[in-house]
């Protein structure tokens, strides 16, 4: 199992100690940072590159998306909060998934795994789709049909197996029955993206 490296972020000890309990239990897990504020969580990505991010939202200075503005945008997130009045935004930013304080080791887990599944994932948010596709319709605006089919599928393709990868991973019934909101905006965003990406496409479209 490839190790996932991960860095804490929160500004109460209490929930970085429950946090770290839950992490070191795990198989494939390595805690490389632990962060008490904002800044010290951009430094800590900077320097470390870990591979996912424990984020929680509500910190003084800088608080978890302002955060996440100053990051690369391939940083997976998992956003953590005792307030699930931030998750339609956590899912528009792409977040691998948003758990409401207090959380289970089981619902830990579950976002651990989807974070493994969405690995490599750089795409975030439907601004970042429409980007990508924007782009590649300008490059595309003197090339035949069958070119054009093409860059829409290989945008396609990342964002199909962000969805495929949300449907399939082992918590999502579990998020869908406990938090049916969180669940539906976490395949809902992806969906969103694609159909953003077909849209732009088709508004962009020439004769090939």
């Amino acid at each position: 199992m490839e190790i996932m490296r991960i860095a804490i972020v929160d500004d109460e000890e209490p929930a970085r100690l429950v946090l770290r309990e839950y992490l070191e239990a795990e198989p494939g897990v390595e805690i490389v940072a632990e962060c008490a504020n904002g800044f010290e969580a951009v430094k800590a990505v900077s320097e470390l590159t870990p591979d996912l991010l424990f984020l929680d939202v509500q910190m003084p200075k800088l608080d978890g998306f302002e955060v996440l503005e100053l990051l690369p945008a391939d940083v997976a997130v998992v956003f953590v909060t005792a307030h699930d009045a931030f998750a339609l935004r956590a899912f528009e930013v792409h977040a691998v998934d948003y758990l409401l304080k207090p959380f289970s080791e089981d619902r830990l887990r579950a976002a651990i795994e989807r974070a493994r599944g969405r690995k490599g994932q750089s795409l975030r948010g439907t601004a970042g789709a429409l980007e990508e596709a924007t782009r590649l319709e300008r490059e595309a605006r003197s090339a035949t049909a069958q070119a054009r089919f093409t860059a829409l599928v290989v945008a396609a393709l990342p964002l199909g197996a962000a969805l495929l990868a949300e449907l399939a991973s082992p918590g999502y019934v579990e998020r869908l029955v406990s938090s049916p909101l969180t669940a539906t905006l976490a395949g809902g965003a992806i969906v969103l993206q694609l159909a953003a990406l077909v849209l732009v496409h088709r508004l962009a479209k020439v004769k090939g």
